[in-house]
């Protein structure tokens, strides 16, 4: 018999946190598959030039094309999307990367009784395990509420006509989400706070937490003295560019009139991206995507990591990642949700308590990069707590059978 395995992404140990996260899933099951025969079904929801990543070598991976074309693709892919937009069932997001293919695929395996259990790693990809699953059971790993940042957006979005274009985005997901918590026989959340929230926590006899860990990295963080700051994150996703534009248009610019050789540098946006969308100051560069390598280097050459996110639920993979490499993380308190092993191992602070005064930030964060010692306490420190925690996780595999 065999494990389904779908994910919207494809897996790798750089990109997107959803990325990331699906490259570490991937191994946990297959690290842990207790004899059990894996499918590893994926999108190229991004239509790249994808490379497997070496460390997936040896298993049984099948890749399938997005379901709707790009809308720079021509207008008919435009008008498309909209008549989806408004009349489908299915949220765009779910819309984009429910593959015929795939489900052709998962519907002949089925129909030979070969399929014991379907894993959807993230919501937007389990209408196409719904539609097939009947009997059998399903695990769903919840990256996010994906009702809940929905959510988020509306209050944020000036434009009253994408207003309209997330309410009608905003119930569809609701739908979605609740049919495919209530139709799962496990439900997986990677982070606690999610596990809690009302419109998981109904469900709390099925729901358990996967603490979400990258592997320590065989380069670790030294300190260089070169006055880096590093943030990784697309602008696509709407808690990054909230944090992109307070970094550009808040902190940075009283950075930059205290230290001006103080940089900051974005890794996964790039300027075009941006620009017209908000005021940069000088002292941030956009480096884009980055290859897998070129990550690690922008890791291990920062002196510091960090990270304002504050909407958004989850857990901010961002900051897992900057911890495998001892990297010292400067963080909000929101950003730490789900990461409870970082308290207190890192620079906290808290955008909604500093609004009125980020020259104290500024200043504070410029302190620390000007103190070795400190920097060198606090990678110690982040690289104590991850060993622990990888230590507590091993323990919880074998009960959680993933």
């Amino acid at each position: 018999m065999t494990v389904l395995y779908l994910a919207p992404l494809l897996p790798s140990p750089s990109g997107s946190g959803g990325k990331r996260a699906v490259f570490n899933h991937v191994l946990s099951l297959a690290s842990n598959s207790e004899g059990e025969t894996f499918k590893f079904l994926f999108i190229n929801v991004e239509e790249e030039d994808w490379v497997k990543p070496k460390e997936l070598d040896n298993l049984n991976i099948a890749v399938y094309p997005r379901a709707m074309p790009r809308a720079k693709n021509g207008m008919r892919s435009v008008i498309s999307g909209i008549l989806q937009a408004i009349f489908g069932l299915l949220p765009r997001a779910a819309a984009v990367v429910s593959s015929d293919k795939l489900s052709k695929e998962l519907g002949g395996r089925i129909a030979k009784g070969d399929v014991s259990l379907i894993v959807v790693d993230h919501l937007t990809i389990a209408p196409v395990a719904v539609e097939h699953a009947g009997s059998i059971p399903i695990v769903y790993i919840a990256h996010n509420i994906e009702t809940n940042i929905i959510d988020q957006q509306l209050e944020y979005e000036p434009s009253a006509a994408k207003k309209i274009f997330l309410y009608i985005q905003y119930w569809k997901m609701r739908r979605l989400e609740t049919r495919v918590l209530g139709l799962s026989s496990k439900i997986i959340c990677i982070a606690p706070a999610d596990a809690n929230n009302t419109f998981i926590s109904k469900y709390s006899k099925k729901v358990a937490v996967w603490p979400e860990l990258p592997e320590e990295k065989a380069k670790q963080w030294s300190f260089s003295g070169n006055k880096r700051l590093l943030f990784v994150g697309s602008a696509s996703y709407f808690p990054n560019f909230d944090a992109i534009r307070w970094l550009c248009e808040n902190l940075m610019p009283k950075v930059g009139v205290v230290d001006s050789s103080i940089i900051l540098h974005f890794v996964g946006t790039s300027l075009e991206q941006v620009k017209g969308r908000l005021k940069i100051p000088n002292n941030v560069v956009f480096e884009g995507f980055v290859s897998s390598d070129e990550l690690e280097t922008m890791h291990l050459k920062a002196d510091l990591f960090i990270c304002p996110v504050t909407l958004g639920s989850g857990v901010k993979i961002k900051l897992l990642e900057a911890a495998s490499y001892g990297l010292p993380i400067a963080a909000d308190v929101r950003s730490l949700e789900g990461i409870e092993f970082l308290d207190g191992n890192c620079i906290e602070f808290d955008r909604e308590n500093t609004q009125n005064n980020v020259d104290q930030l500024a200043n504070n964060l410029i302190s620390k990069l000007a103190n070795q010692g400190k920097l060198e306490f606090y990678s110690s420190q982040v690289r104590r707590a991850l060993s622990g925690q990888r230590r507590t996780r091993k323990m919880l595999a074998a009960e959680l059978k993933i």
